[in-house]
């Protein structure tokens, strides 16, 4: 889904599918706030700016703890 303003908003599990990771980690981003979310009717729906920009914080501080 595009919103009004052209930023794309996707399902849970078509995010986790693009973004590589486990659809639990997307919803603890939204629970902690890092990443906004939109219900319509029973499917959640995640920005994907936000969700991208979570994605790649978390994959740097996966590797500095692996260099560390």
């Amino acid at each position: 889904m595009i919103d009004p303003d052209g930023i794309e908003w996707l399902p849970v599990t078509e995010a986790a599918r693009i973004l590589r990771v486990r659809p639990s980690t997307i919803w603890n981003w939204t629970s902690r706030g890092t990443v906004r979310r939109h219900r319509i009717g029973r499917t959640a729906y995640i920005h994907m700016p936000d969700a991208a920009a979570a994605e790649h914080a978390w994959r740097a501080r996966v590797e500095t703890r692996r260099q560390g």
